[in-house]
């Protein structure tokens, strides 16, 4: 391992302790605005706990940028809580002190210029706040009136309009692309600027994931490839809209699509590898905080089945971060289903 790795892997390795740690000096740094925020001293223990699995997966791949991008991410999301910027600033300040008095000078010479670039983050001027949901998209009608319906808590009349629209010729694989991923998308935006609390977050979610399966009752036969693909969330990833449908993009193409749900142990998974036999693990992670849990999942992988399983990568945390993917020590990176598919497509050369 090269100096990077060894700082990223001690950081891993302690993180508990770190985190204990920073919300402590934090808190006593800015006793008066604690107290007067919104947070409680579990939330700030995770949001340490995703500090340090940001930072690690910055630190290992030399890419400062996503631990700064993920200090933007926070600072966005404080603002709209009305959570002093102060407690942000305390925070980040405990984390640098805190994990570099823990390390050599070379280690925290690496660290401290990720750190720096993050505090660059902070004072930055905050990009414009765009919805997903574009007027001029073809099915802009649909994802409008179907997140409409579900902020209004009609989830039932919600599904019903969508299916309506599968039942008069609208193609299962755009409603996925145009419908749900936009919508999707566009709910997380709404529940980061504090216009949807976490119950209305999850109505939505829960109900697209009704949607989807009353979707898959409509799916058609294909040909069958004769090749098999299990597709993963990693532990803690609760965000398994984008990996079902990926999985339901690989079945409606002919492969033989196994999908483990969420927040599946890494150990699990490995049992799914023996059971299938799939000639490709796919593994999605929309947090930064997946990204950790990815690369010790494919060092486990690599070492019991060796190269014999293609393992894909996707989600938000890669597409954040072009070239991500190989730091991992994945085989191959996919931005969206259809891209996944076109891949596949090449190397099993349908």
């Amino acid at each position: 391992m090269d100096k990077a790795q060894v700082v990223g892997a001690a950081i891993n390795r302690d993180r508990y302790d770190i985190a204990v740690e920073i919300v402590d000096a934090a808190i006593h740094a800015t006793p008066r605005e604690f107290t007067e925020s919104s947070l409680t001293r579990e939330r700030l223990l995770e949001y340490a706990l995703h500090d340090i699995s940001k930072l690690f997966v910055a630190i290992i791949s030399n890419r400062p940028s996503i631990f700064r991008k993920y200090v933007e991410w926070q600072r966005s999301m404080f603002l709209h809580r009305h959570i002093p910027m102060m407690v942000v600033r305390r925070h980040l300040e405990a984390l640098e002190s805190i994990v570099l008095r823990r390390l050599d000078p070379e280690g925290a010479e690496i660290v401290r210029a990720i750190i720096a670039e993050a505090y660059a983050g902070l004072d930055s001027i905050l990009s414009e706040d765009l919805t997903y949901l574009d007027p001029e998209a073809p099915l802009y009608g649909v994802a409008s009136r179907y997140l409409e319906l579900l902020r209004n808590r009609h989830a039932s009349e919600a599904i019903e309009t969508v299916l309506h629209a599968v039942d008069e010729g609208l193609p299962i694989l755009r409603v996925y692309l145009e419908v749900i991923q936009p919508v999707q998308h566009e709910v997380g935006r709404l529940w980061q600027r504090n216009e949807l609390t976490v119950s209305e977050e999850h109505y939505a979610t829960d109900a697209t994931r009704t949607l989807m399966s009353r979707l898959r009752g409509r799916f058609t036969p294909v040909e069958r490839r004769g090749i098999s693909i299990l597709t993963a969330c990693l532990g803690g990833e609760l965000h398994d809209i984008g990996a079902r449908m990926v999985s339901d993009f690989f079945e409606l193409s002919g492969f033989d699509s196994y999908f483990t749900g969420a927040n599946t142990p890494h150990d699990q998974i490995v049992e799914e590898i023996h059971r299938h036999n799939p000639q490709v693990l796919a593994l999605s992670a929309t947090m930064t905080l997946q990204v950790r849990l990815a690369y010790e999942l494919i060092d486990q992988v690599r070492r019991e089945f060796d190269q014999d399983v293609h393992i894909l990568v996707g989600g938000y945390a890669f597409n954040e971060n072009p070239g991500l993917w190989t730091d991992v020590g994945a085989d191959s990176f996919a931005p969206n289903a259809q891209d996944a598919i076109v891949m596949l497509d090449e190397r099993f050369q349908r």
